[in-house]
């Protein structure tokens, strides 16, 4: 029987994101629950990167892009 993983293979030390624009409430779901609000998107999203933060890593927060209402989501491409 294998010993369990204790150690990470990797660290990360950097983070990129994007401040949502106002077209963020017009992205891709997979269920609508209704217009999405924009204050409590922006508010997730300072949490998400304070959360980042708090890891160690260094965040690059890009501004928004209104024609890609989910380019947000930079990790994905990443």
């Amino acid at each position: 029987m294998e010993a369990p993983v204790t150690a990470r293979s990797y660290t990360f030390t950097h983070a990129i994101t994007r401040r949502p624009g106002a077209s963020i409430v017009k992205g891709l779901r997979a269920v609508d629950t209704g217009e999405p609000s924009l204050e409590l998107f922006r508010q997730h999203h300072q949490d998400y990167v304070a959360a980042l933060e708090s890891t160690g890593a260094r965040v690059t927060v890009l501004e928004p892009l209104e024609a890609y209402p989910d380019s947000v989501f930079v990790e994905d491409a990443a």
